[in-house]
């Protein structure tokens, strides 16, 4: 057993040689590659340090902008200049608070004519605009006088109509009386000179037969003075007729006048005809209660069947409008 143990022991030391050798060529493997990775990092390290060579290249040559970035500049700074300019004119005209309240109108919608409610439109809070009817009285009433109306101012148009007539009837028989009168002025010219002939006939076979002269008969004389007192005669039937015409005239004259005067009272009975007609329209019209703005029903008293007088608040029209006042 002695003679074997050397043995044993020698073959126990050659894998601790092997080992060692082993370890020195792992060392050395290393060592390489070692190397090649700090050779690698150098390498990498070079190229790293290559775009900060560049870099240091361009910011030693300088950078200039280019015309966008100079267009988009100058727009931001047009705008900073036309925004302080606007706030400017804006803080001229009005005043911040930081202690204030807001208020605005409230409209109240009462009715103009007396009448039962027949409708009501809307309820609170509901929105309404301007002209939108909220309420309906009962129209039947005012229809009714609006009828009336109509009708008494078709009666007077007829009235009217009459009185034009009248009048055209009356200036004709005046034109007829003028035209009397002229005619009794030319007979009464006529038998005036029929007159004076009979005069101047008369005078001389008159002084053609006194008592120391009979150069004509008596019945000369007697004829002369029959022709001088028919033609008076005449005369003054002229003259009376003539009278009788201008008093015809003057009556036809003052029928002109009294027709012209009643014209003038049916054409003003017309016209106030024709604005009971348009009151009764507008008054039918009130019937209809519109909303005299926009914005939202409040304080609703009113309800179907309800008798509502003139100025009887019905309910309240608050607008979206409001602004800010100052405390």
């Amino acid at each position: 057993m002695l003679a074997d143990m050397p043995h044993s022991v020698h073959t126990d030391e050659l894998p601790a040689d092997q080992e060692e050798e082993d370890d020195h060529e792992q060392h050395s493997e290393n060592r390489r590659h070692g190397e090649a990775d700090d050779g690698g990092k150098k390498e990498k390290g070079s190229e790293e340090k290559q775009p900060d060579e560049d870099d240091g290249e361009k910011e030693h040559k300088g950078i200039r902008p280019s015309k966008k970035a100079i267009f988009i500049g100058a727009i931001i700074v047009a705008a900073i200049v036309i925004g302080g300019l606007l706030y400017w004119m804006h803080a001229r005209h009005f005043v911040s608070t930081d202690d204030a309240y807001t208020t605005g109108h409230v409209h109240q919608i009462s009715a103009r004519i007396s009448g039962t409610v027949a409708q009501v439109m809307v309820d609170d809070n509901q929105q309404v605009e301007e002209n939108d009817v909220v309420v309906r009285l009962d129209p039947r009433d005012y229809q009714v006088a609006l009828q009336k109306a109509q009708a008494g101012w078709q009666q007077a148009k007829a009235q009217a109509s009459q009185s034009d007539a009248k009048i055209a009837q009356t200036k004709a028989q005046r034109s007829a009386a003028d035209s009397q009168v002229a005619q009794a002025q030319s007979q009464v010219s006529q038998a005036r000179a029929q007159l004076e002939k009979a005069r101047s006939d008369y005078d001389r076979v008159a002084g053609l037969y006194t008592k120391d002269i009979k150069a004509v008969s008596k019945a000369d004389v007697d004829a002369a003075t029959e022709a001088f007192d028919r033609t008076r005669s005449a005369l003054e039937g002229a003259q009376a007729n003539f009278t009788a015409a201008q008093a015809q005239l003057e009556a036809a004259e003052a029928n002109v006048k009294a027709a012209e005067a009643d014209a003038g009272a049916a054409a003003a009975n017309v016209s106030a005809s024709e604005a009971q007609v348009k009151d009764a329209e507008l008054q039918l019209s009130y019937c209809a209660i519109v909303a005299p703005v926009g914005g939202k029903i409040s304080r609703k008293t009113v309800e179907e069947g309800q008798r509502v007088q003139p100025g009887q608040a019905l309910m309240a029209i608050v607008p979206e409008d409001v602004w800010v006042l100052p405390t």
